[in-house]
């Protein structure tokens, strides 16, 4: 009766060990990944301030006209917190044409808006930007941000009509028919007291 049961016994573990090597066996992995900051930049789409005023007829006097589509100047800004800089803009002094012809004009960047990556719910109360800053050949601050921001890409917009070209009567008659005039902006971030 003994072997019997010895037997019925070993019969019952190798039942049991075959059925536990058939279901399978569990491992863990892990999946890791690491962030480092980046540095603040621009990340402007190439056109999104190329500013277009359009095509009119030659004006018989003063004239002012605004921006014909939107324009959004983007900045990158991968450091936590983030925050700290300032953007300024500055123009070479002249729109000119392929003939030469030149005339100063008014640039001026009226009231422009602040978002963020994040949406609608980032607070955005200590992003500045400046109204009414006229476009000179020396750098005038157009935006700034404080420290201690959300890290992500802020979005500086002005709507069409947003930004305004005023040409005095004396340019206005100056001007050459069929000519497309066009002047050089340049755009300046830079990290401030953090």
């Amino acid at each position: 009766m003994r072997k019997s049961v010895s037997l019925v016994l070993a019969a019952v573990l190798a039942l049991g060990l075959c059925a536990a090597a058939s279901a399978g066996q569990e491992g863990t992995t892990n999946a890791t990944i690491k962030f480092k900051e980046g540095e603040l930049r621009f990340s402007t789409n190439q056109d999104a301030m190329n500013i277009a005023f359009g095509t009119h007829e030659i004006p018989v006097g003063a004239v002012t006209y605004g921006s014909v589509t939107n324009n959004t100047l983007s900045i990158a800004d991968p450091r936590h917190p983030a925050g700290g800089w300032e953007v300024t803009v500055k123009r070479e002094g002249s729109f000119t044409e392929v003939g030469n012809s030149k005339f100063e004009g008014v640039l001026t960047l009226m009231s422009g808006t602040a978002g963020h990556s994040g949406g609608e719910g980032i607070d955005l109360s200590e992003v500045s930007v400046t109204s009414n800053v006229v476009v000179g050949d020396t750098a005038q601050t157009v935006a700034t941000a404080a420290a201690d921001q959300t890290t992500g890409t802020f979005l500086i917009q002005w709507d069409a009509g947003n930004i305004t070209l005023e040409l005095t009567g004396a340019e206005a008659a100056s001007l050459v028919l069929n000519s497309e005039y066009s002047e050089t902006l340049t755009w300046t971030l830079e990290p401030i007291e953090r």
